[in-house]
């Protein structure tokens, strides 16, 4: 594993280099002007970062941009190995960590990389089984598709259909344990536009709702605008709200709960499709598939806000839900009653 130190003072990260040597890392250290020149050569897994470039620099600047730097545009995990690290004011993350130099410094920097090792090496490992899933859709699809393309040759059109198949490989199930329930959700969510599946919260009324409208029918870009005034939504209701309605007043009993797992592994009670919860984001709720709302598109931009989107295929599920139950024909009332009266009553 590359660790690159970010640091004007070498002696001051000098105990912590030995240390980490003496834990077999690949070690750099860098000062803050060599930073960007320095990053893609040597490719670092975690980045310890200084703020203070010189005993002047009081509101630690320069390590602020770089940081900055790394969480907008090549985002690495980050230590923050200072004197003050709190000068640095961002939100708490898991993969950013912060350290005061001083006693024990050093064996909480080694105690922090321990922490992000084992999920630096699975994201290494899924890069690498990426860029090799890509090169075989490359190897396999780029005839057919060179071909389709006919005298008309197109780069754009050639890149988007790799991609579309790219993307369609990686929707294919996985072979892996059962998924945790908040699998389902991507966060944050796909894209800048609302599409199908979209959870939505309204910033007044804490009230959520999921999104119904066909994805295509939302695209909003420089050469697009959605082809609908308003987006189709269904209430997603708490489960205070609609524990009578399910049948399960309580969850005091072991019974109760066993009916709402029943629930949840099924995916619908009569009009009501479980969503499990989203720790911090969501708690468990139920859509309603029979109380709809129309909400003015121009309105969901500015009163509403994505919080997450339903991945494939639990989104197409829950469509297919709304429309089976929207979507049948009714039929007339027939009388029965004397179905037996003649011949059939011997039967």
């Amino acid at each position: 594993m590359k660790i690159l130190i970010v640091d004007e003072d070498e002696n001051a990260v000098a105990p912590l280099i030995d240390e980490l040597k003496a834990n077999e890392y690949e070690i750099k250290r860098i000062t803050f002007s060599d930073f960007k020149n320095q990053l893609d050569v040597f490719a670092p897994n975690i980045i310890v970062l200084d703020l203070m470039d010189t005993l002047q620099d009081l509101d630690g600047g320069a390590g602020r941009k770089i940081f900055k730097f790394i969480w907008e545009e090549r985002y690495y995990p980050v230590i923050i190995y200072s004197a003050n690290p709190n000068l640095l004011d961002c939100d708490e993350h898991p993969f950013v960590r912060k350290v005061k130099k001083g006693r024990h410094s050093v064996e909480k920097v080694i105690e922090a990389i321990g922490i992000f090792s084992p999920v630096i090496t699975s994201v290494e490992k899924t890069k690498t089984d990426i860029l090799s899933f890509v090169n075989i859709v490359l190897r396999d699809s780029a005839k057919n598709i060179f071909n389709a393309s006919g005298k008309t040759f197109s780069p754009d059109a050639i890149l988007r259909a790799l991609k579309r198949r790219i993307a369609a490989s990686f929707d294919q199930p996985l072979d892996e344990e059962s998924l945790k329930p908040w699998e389902q959700y991507i966060i944050p969510p796909l894209g800048e536009c609302f599409i199908q599946g979209d959870i939505i919260f309204h910033r007044e009324t804490k009230e959520h709702y999921i999104v119904l409208t066909p994805s295509c029918d939302m695209v909003e870009n420089a050469t697009r605008h959605p082809k609908i005034e308003s987006i189709l939504c269904a209430k997603c209701k708490k489960y205070t709200e609609v524990k009578d309605k399910l049948g399960i007043p309580s969850l005091d009993s072991e019974r109760s709960r066993e009916k709402l797992l029943k629930i949840l592994r099924y995916g619908r009670k009569e009009n009501y499709i479980p969503l499990p919860p989203f720790p911090d984001v969501i708690d468990i709720m139920f859509i309603d598939t029979r109380d709809l709302n129309l909400i003015k598109y121009s309105d969901a931009k500015e009163q509403y806000e994505r919080l997450l989107s339903i991945d494939s295929p639990f989104r197409e599920n829950i469509s297919w839900m709304f429309l089976s139950d929207f979507g049948k024909h009714g039929l007339p009332d027939r009388n029965f009653e004397n179905i037996f009266a003649s011949k059939y009553k011997k039967l």
